[in-house]
């Protein structure tokens, strides 16, 4: 199961789905790694991963 929202991080549905057993994807993940996908096509040059996660992090947590 995923939710695709990001704030706040995890929500009533990813929480009862991980309750339940399902393998679940915070939005945070989608949110980050639509980023780095639209960074690489505008630029041409890669974000690094971590410090992005970190900064979104920083940011929404």
């Amino acid at each position: 199961m995923y939710d695709i929202v990001y704030n706040p991080l995890r929500t009533k549905l990813l929480n009862e789905a991980e309750e339940a057993g399902c393998r679940i994807v915070e939005g945070l993940e989608m949110f980050l790694h639509q980023g780095l996908a639209q960074f690489r096509l505008w630029t041409g040059r890669d974000l690094d991963e971590a410090a992005a996660r970190e900064l979104l992090l920083a940011e929404l947590g």
